[in-house]
């Protein structure tokens, strides 16, 4: 989902209007509504909303859905590599405990 959607959804949920973004940042309704509708807004925009709207996450905003679907396959690869990994050193030690210990 590209950035006006998911901004407009998300000032949409919280009922917070065009007109209430325009007031709070101290700009014109023109201005904001042009801003939401753009999947590029101007860095100052961002900047506005983020500084105004604590809760306003620039790092989701602007990710594509793509980047997330990439994270979360790297996540279950390391996940997966990580087991295998401890699977192989436990393993290892085992073989270690057996050369090492009294006969």
């Amino acid at each position: 989902m590209e950035f006006s959607k998911k901004a407009k959804a998300f000032f949409k949920d919280k009922g917070i209007s065009q007109r209430d973004i325009a007031s709070k940042i101290g700009e014109g309704e023109v201005y904001v509504s042009k801003q939401l509708g753009k999947n590029e807004p101007s860095p100052k925009f961002l900047v506005q909303l983020a500084n105004n709207y604590a809760d306003f996450d620039l790092n989701i905003m602007l990710r594509s859905e793509e980047v997330f679907n990439i994270v979360a396959e790297e996540r279950v690869n390391y996940k997966t590599k990580s087991i295998v990994l401890i699977e192989e050193i436990e393993k290892k030690i085992k073989e270690l405990k057996k050369i090492v210990s009294p006969k």
